[in-house]
């Protein structure tokens, strides 16, 4: 047996079997990450963004003496740039403060400091999670990674298309090579986000 963060006694992750109780072990040990707390979410959005900002002031009085300590301190200043980003991901999944409100508001001002525009990639963001390989809904247009085929449409494509097909799964095109384009790209340019994009995001949760 072992003691899990809230002390509760509980068997060992490889004794959680699905069917044996498991879900409801699972949930156990989830639920104290499932409210947000307002002093963490605060904590972590100080130890963040003043950092960051701390980092760009350095850089600009930098300038004046060293381009090599100007890149140095580039070096966390992106490492705090992307825990803003992670913010601004809770903040899209909601999980970030337990106002909706609350967490646009962080959320639009992270997408700031990001250059990722947080309507925009709100919307393809939601979109990835409730399309991807989802062979309902996978010509949306929501996500690059959601156009899958069934085995009997793969074997009926021809044989270029089957290579393309083939192409954008390899993982190096997949894992190191898409990323960059959707998060730097297709996430910061809103192509389609419609002007209220709040009743979209409904959209995207609800069935028509």
């Amino acid at each position: 047996m072992t003691q899990d963060a809230v002390g509760a006694t509980l068997p060992p992750h490889n004794d959680v079997a699905i069917g044996d109780g498991g879900h409801a072990l699972l949930r156990e040990r989830l639920r104290p990450y499932q409210t947000p707390s307002l002093v963490r979410s605060l904590a972590q959005l100080a130890t963040s963004v003043l950092p960051f900002i701390g980092c760009w002031a350095l850089m600009v009085l930098s300038l004046d003496i060293s381009y090599a300590v100007t890149l140095l301190l580039a070096v966390p200043a992106a490492g705090f740039l992307v825990r803003i980003f992670i913010i601004q991901h809770d903040c899209g999944h909601g999980a970030f403060f337990r106002s909706p409100r609350a967490n646009d508001a962080i959320g639009t001002l992270c997408g700031v400091m990001t250059l990722t525009p947080y309507a925009n990639w709100w919307r393809q963001h939601a979109g990835h999670h409730a399309n991807w390989n989802n062979l309902d809904r996978r010509n949306s247009g929501y996500d690059i990674y959601s156009s899958c085929l069934t085995l009997d449409e793969y074997n009926a494509l021809g044989h270029r298309e089957r290579l393309f097909h083939r192409l954008l799964r390899y993982p190096v095109v997949a894992l190191i090579l898409l990323p960059p384009l959707v998060f730097l790209v297709l996430y910061r340019f809103p192509f389609d986000t419609p002007s209220d994009w709040r009743q979209e995001r409904l959209s995207v949760h609800k069935p028509t």
